[in-house]
């Protein structure tokens, strides 16, 4: 029953069913920014869509498939968020940081988001320790 239920979700909803709706999406994307309307959220629900199979298989990378699969997924998951993620997430606030300061707005908020962003991972260190 399960490679029944893994084979339907790899080759029907994966591969056929997901690009179908993307392509969907991205047509309403450009129907909406023809009408004048804001076209973003129909092109965030087309790159979600698109990076669905990568995401799967990433995930089932990290699956070791033991007695602890779901501890080691929250493991790999934290550690991809804290090392992929918050980085750029730092980057993009320092960006924002430098246009709302060019543009002569309050600017302070985006420079501790980013600081928090980087320190993410030392607090999780330090709460650990402080644990233990």
């Amino acid at each position: 029953m399960e490679t029944v239920f893994k084979a339907f979700v790899n080759q029907i909803v994966v591969a056929k069913l997901v690009p179908v709706l993307a392509a969907y999406f991205v047509l309403k994307a450009t129907l909406d920014g023809a009408a004048g309307e804001n076209p973003l959220p129909s092109i965030i629900a087309a790159l979600f869509l698109m990076s669905l199979s990568a995401t799967m298989q990433l995930m089932q990378g990290w699956n070791s498939g033991g007695q602890y699969a779901t501890t080691d997924m929250l493991t790999s998951l934290w550690n991809y968020i804290v090392g992929q993620i918050m980085p750029a997430a730092a980057g993009l606030a320092c960006v924002g940081a430098v246009i709302n300061f060019v543009r002569h707005r309050p600017w302070t908020r985006m420079v501790f988001a980013a600081i928090s962003f980087l320190s993410v991972s030392g607090l999780l260190t330090l709460f650990q320790a402080m644990a233990a």
